[in-house]
């Protein structure tokens, strides 16, 4: 399987989780607002959400001009975009699965904006051939 189908895999798969656990919890499989009465676990829970998103979108965005990644991309390309680009990705849907899962369990509409800007940066971020080709040649 080529790297960008991979790449791919990476980016659709907490889509589908995050899709799997609207289902799960909009049929009453799983019960929602379990801890919606609980605000100030709340608060921690969605600063720290927040500042998480604020920090990962930026660092994704920008993490194949860092330095030492450029390096590691000239030197075993293939291997290398597989490494980082599944770590940007991963960065990115796993905060995105977290913030569906908190919105459920707190029913708190913050959650879900962030889940939805998550959302937002994930498809920016989709593996096409141009992004690949231009990561493995170090375009800008």
């Amino acid at each position: 399987m080529e790297i960008r189908k991979r790449l791919a895999l990476v980016t659709i798969m907490p889509i589908i989780i995050s899709l799997a656990l609207v289902l799960v919890f909009e049929f009453g499989i799983l019960e929602d607002g379990l801890l919606a009465g609980t605000q100030p676990l709340e608060f921690i829970i969605l600063t720290i959400m927040e500042l998480l998103t604020i920090v990962l979108i930026p660092t994704a965005v920008m993490l194949f001009k860092i330095k030492k990644i450029k390096q590691d991309l000239a030197e075993d390309s293939e291997r290398a975009l597989m490494k980082w680009g599944s770590l940007r990705l991963t960065m990115i849907g796993d905060a995105l699965i977290f913030n569906i899962v908190f919105y459920y369990l707190f029913l708190a509409v913050a959650f879900a904006y962030l889940a939805i800007v998550l959302f937002l940066a994930l498809i920016y971020l989709f593996p096409t051939k141009g992004r690949c080709d231009a990561e493995l040649n170090h375009k800008e």
